[in-house]
Parts: C-alpha cells; sequence; structure tokens
C-alpha cells in the first residue's frame, strides 16, 4: 500500500503519462501540508525533519520521532501514536478502502468514477497520503498543519481529474473509523481532532465546488 513501492512506480508512470499538463502542473502544487506556521515556536532542526520527510513523500521514521521527543515539548504520547500510525498504515487504509467501496460499491466498476483501475490506486495512494499528512500533525502535536493554498489546488487538481469528492471525504472519514481503535481511549481522545481537521478541510472544499456547479 505504500505509495513509493517499487511496484506501485511503473503504474504510477502510466498514469502521470496520461494526464493532462494542466493536471501534471496542479500536481507540483497540490502539496496541502505547510510547516510555515511552525517556525516561530518550533527548533529549525525539528522543523527540518518534518519538512524533508515530507519532500520525500515518507511518514517520520523512529529516528525522526525520537529526536522531536527529544528536542521538543511534544509529548511521548504523540510520537508513540505517530508511529503507529506509520507501521499500521497499510492496514488503516485498507480498511478505510473497505468501508469506501461498502458505501460506493459501484465506483470501481465500469462507469464509476474510480474506473478503471488506475484511478482506484491513485485514490488509494492518496488516502495513503492523507494518513501521513495527519501523522505529522499528531508528531507535532499541531493541528495548523494544512496549507490553505496547497489545498485550494489540491481543489483545482480534483476537478481537473473528476475525482469524486463525496467518495474522497467518506475515506478520508473512515481513515479516523480505522485508525483509533489501534489506540487506548486517552490517545484517541489525544488525536481524534488531527483526523477531524483534514476531514473539515475537505469538506469545505466539496462545498466550495458544489457552490461553483
Amino acid at each position: 500500500m505504500r505509495a513509493d513501492s517499487n511496484e506501485a512506480w511503473p503504474r504510477l508512470h502510466l498514469q502521470l503519462t496520461m494526464l493532462s499538463e494542466r493536471a501534471k502542473t496542479l500536481i507540483d502544487k497540490a502539496r496541502i501540508v505547510s510547516f510555515e506556521p511552525w517556525q516561530a515556536d518550533c527548533p529549525a532542526a525539528i522543523v527540518r525533519r518534518f519538512q524533508e520527510a515530507d519532500d520525500r513523500r515518507e511518514y517520520l521514521s523512529r529516528a525522526d520521532l525520537a529526536a522531536i521527543a527529544e528536542r521538543s515539548s511534544v509529548s511521548p504520547r504523540q510520537t508513540k501514536a505517530a508511529n503507529t500510525l506509520r507501521d499500521e498504515a497499510a492496514t488503516i487504509v485498507s480498511g478505510a478502502r473497505k468501508n469506501m467501496l461498502a458505501a460506493y460499491p459501484d465506483i470501481t466498476q465500469p462507469g464509476g468514477a474510480l474506473y478503471p483501475e488506475m484511478r482506484a490506486e491513485a485514490c488509494w495512494r492518496d488516502l495513503w497520503n492523507f494518513l501521513r499528512c495527519i501523522s505529522y500533525g499528531v508528531a507535532g502535536d499541531r493541528r495548523d498543519y494544512i496549507s490553505a493554498v496547497g489545498l485550494e489546488y489540491l481543489g483545482q487538481l480534483y476537478e481537473e481529474l473528476h475525482v469524486p469528492l463525496d467518495a474522497m471525504t467518506c475515506g478520508i472519514a473512515n481513515l479516523k473509523t480505522c485508525a483509533l481503535p489501534l489506540f487506548d481511549a486517552d490517545t484517541q481522545a489525544a488525536i481524534g481532532t488531527y483526523f477531524d481537521y483534514i476531514a473539515e478541510s475537505m469538506q469545505r472544499l466539496k462545498d466550495l465546488q458544489a457552490r461553483s456547479v
């Protein structure tokens, strides 16, 4: 399920060659994470770890999280939770995908919004990346991790590619549904809002697009 797995690259390359030039441009701009608000009160070395992980499109490593725990005021509960989100990402995304397909059973069938297979794979990859972004917020104990500009470009990209926002919003909501049972009650209460933040951002994007139709 990793977005950068070796077996995914040939399909991803093929998919990219089929995109319009506008879509290719928007992909570069649709980076929904921004650590700029963190710079005023977070050590530069820590912000750099987050930024480098995002540049690589990777979850924070155990070494990254150990450094964050050592050099910041983030609680061990937060970094431990981020470790779990990384280690269980495939399971969480698989569960979210299963629930999304139950809600939209025809979406990957001929004529559905996620047909053919490459469109569905792009959706699952996006869920993996949304969870990655959530894990940054959890690890940094910050809810201001979404770039409004990047989110706007993502909306334009999804509109260009005819991505079904109803289904994507459902998938993101199910990331929370599938992730929280991995944690005790106190941790669930502590990290649930990080999932809500990105879900609410996507809902606003969906509402904006609906009004523009």
